[in-house]
């Protein structure tokens, strides 16, 4: 489902607005037209299946207290190639059950998923590290900057 590439991720800075208990990435690209879902998380992608950033709905009530072992992600792009990509369409990554949500007040990462999961961990976006594991996302770690 995604492929792995040498490159960087597009600039940016991942935020999150705990008042609109959401992330979002600044300044807005504006490039993507679908996205790939977990939980309420959007991971955009462009017409040709890059995933670019990270937006969406977290509610920060709902995160679950952890000492978190950051993963050590190494700069790439992927690709989405596990179908096609229809403009305004979001593809759920995890139809039939929610993702837990860890965090780690100390260092300000945050875990989407298995947060003892396997895999190579790639930096694909502006604060978004994916642990990709026989090329399906396994979990998803972020590191916003606080907004209120």
């Amino acid at each position: 489902m995604l492929k792995r590439f040498d490159g960087k991720p597009v600039p940016g800075r991942l935020v999150y607005r705990r008042s609109e208990r959401s992330f979002d990435v600044e300044p807005s690209t504006g490039r993507g037209v679908a996205s790939l879902l977990v939980n309420d998380v959007h991971i955009e992608i462009d017409e040709d299946g890059w995933l670019i950033y990270v937006w969406g709905l977290c509610p920060h009530e709902s995160w679950k207290s952890a000492a978190l072992a950051t993963p050590a992600g190494q700069p790439g792009r992927l690709q989405y190639v596990g179908g096609e990509v229809v403009p305004g369409v979001s593809k759920r990554l995890n139809a039939g059950q929610r993702w837990p949500v860890s965090y780690d007040a100390s260092s300000g990462w945050l875990c989407i998923g298995d947060e003892t999961v396997r895999g190579e961990p790639v930096t694909f976006a502006p604060g978004a590290v994916a642990i990709v594991k026989e090329a399906d996302p396994a979990a998803l770690w972020l590191h916003p900057d606080a907004r209120e």
